[in-house]
Order: structure tokens, then C-alpha cells, then sequence
């Protein structure tokens, strides 16, 4: 089982912090230097459809956005092309002390092709389909948003880029809405991997407080909820136990 952890070569101090918490596990890992969006362009930011972006949220992509996004998708193709699973950490990470003993048995998840990993902060609603150890396995009903930790095969890995040739939102967002990308929310309860550090985001923010943006970001919300919706009376989630 590869682990990769996304990281920009620059973030010093992000990779000590992270390298410091797999020392003290004895447990191996690869750097994935991330793309960063502040240095110019990169060719998969060509993927952004700023007009239709525009038009559904009011507001653009920042260029760390699109660096996050770009990080993950290359993951993606890496994934697909070593033909193996691998788990994708960010480098503001903070393990939990369940962490050592989970990540040794972690292929028992490949069955769930897709399966988030860090502990579900905004507390969305979920169906619990399986078990792993100690842990639920479970599928969201509502994206838990944020992409800190999660375990990805190389089939949901082909489904996610297949169904991002055109860029309106950010990764996690976008792996998020699985009537679109075709891949089951699922993650495991409760995680092993915290969100919350000290480190500043590094993928920026745009103003978005005018009441344009606030009706067009209402609208495209609806109908994400309704859309959402209308999959999961379609494909419910199934217990796997």
C-alpha cells in the first residue's frame, strides 16, 4: 500500500510537521510535490470553465484551488497508471493515535473503491453499509467536503477523471457530488485523521458577498440538492454486512 502525501516543495514546515507524525509510527510514505497554482499556469488548468463557473457560483477559482485540484488529479492518473490503491494525505494532517494500527489493515477497504479517512467535522448525515476493525463504514448522504485523508483504487480513481474534463469547483467540492463523478461518498466513523491544524490554507479566498454572487450560488445549490437527491433515491446505499 503506497501512501502519498500531497505537499508543495516550498511548505518547509507542513512536511516537517507531517514527516515528524510517520517517524514516530515507523510507517513509510512519498512525498507528492503539489502543484502551485501562485506560479503561473499549468496545462490542466485549461480544464476551469470560467464562464459556466461564473455563472453558477458568481465568483472565480483561486490559484490554489486550482493547484489543489491539479495535485489530486495527477494522483489520480497516478493511481491508475501503477494499477495499485493508494491512500492521499495533505501535509496539514494530524493523525490520530488510532492511525498505526488502522493504516496496516487498510486494503480490507478496497471493496468500498473510495473511502475517506479524516473525522467527519461538519457532522454530515450518513447510512452506515459496513465495518472495517473498529470503525463503521459508512456513505454519505451529503458530502462531508475537505480532501485531508482518503483511500482510492484505481477504478474510482478512472471514474473521478473521467468526469472532471471540466473544472467549475473545488476537488473536494467536486468529490463531494457523486451523482456527477459516479463515485459513492464513503468514509469510515470515526476517522483517523483530524482536519484541524494550525496552518493557514494555502489555496486563498475570493470576495463573494455581493448579492449577485449570493442569488447564483443559491440557485446552483438547489439544484445540487435536488440532483443529489434524485441519485441517492436511485442508487440507496447498500449494507455490505
Amino acid at each position: 500500500m503506497k501512501i502519498f502525501v500531497i505537499s508543495l516543495a516550498t511548505a518547509l514546515n507542513r512536511r516537517e510537521h507531517i514527516k515528524s507524525q510517520f517517524e514516530k509510527i515507523d510507517t513509510d510514505f512519498a512525498f507528492f510535490d503539489a502543484i502551485d497554482g501562485r506560479n503561473g499556469s499549468h496545462f490542466l488548468f485549461d480544464r476551469l470553465n470560467l464562464k459556466k463557473r461564473l455563472r453558477i457560483k458568481g465568483y472565480g477559482m483561486t490559484p490554489g484551488e486550482l493547484g489543489c485540484f491539479a495535485s489530486h488529479y495527477l494522483l489520480w492518473e497516478k493511481c491508475v497508471a501503477l494499477n495499485e490503491t493508494m491512500v492521499v494525505i495533505e501535509d496539514d494532517a494530524q493523525l490520530e493515535p488510532c492511525f498505526e494500527n488502522s493504516i496496516k489493515h487498510i486494503n480490507e477497504l478496497e471493496k468500498y473503491d473510495y473511502v475517506r479517512l479524516f473525522v467527519n467535522g461538519r457532522k454530515r448525515p450518513y447510512v452506515t453499509i459496513g465495518v472495517y476493525q473498529s470503525y463503521e463504514v459508512v456513505e454519505y448522504l451529503r458530502g462531508p467536503g475537505a480532501t485531508r485523508a482518503y483511500f482510492i483504487t484505481p477504478t474510482a480513481a478512472k471514474k473521478f477523471i473521467g468526469n472532471a474534463q471540466e473544472w467549475l469547483l473545488p476537488v473536494d467540492d467536486y468529490m463531494d457530488q457523486f451523482w456527477i463523478n459516479k463515485v459513492a461518498c464513503r468514509g469510515i466513523v470515526p476517522g483517523i485523521v483530524k482536519n484541524e491544524t494550525d496552518f493557514e490554507t494555502s489555496v486563498g479566498k475570493l470576495e463573494k458577498n455581493n448579492k449577485i454572487n449570493r442569488v447564483t450560488r443559491e440557485i446552483y445549490s438547489i439544484k445540487c440538492s435536488i440532483y443529489r437527491k434524485l441519485y441517492l433515491l436511485r442508487h440507496s446505499p447498500q449494507k455490505t454486512f
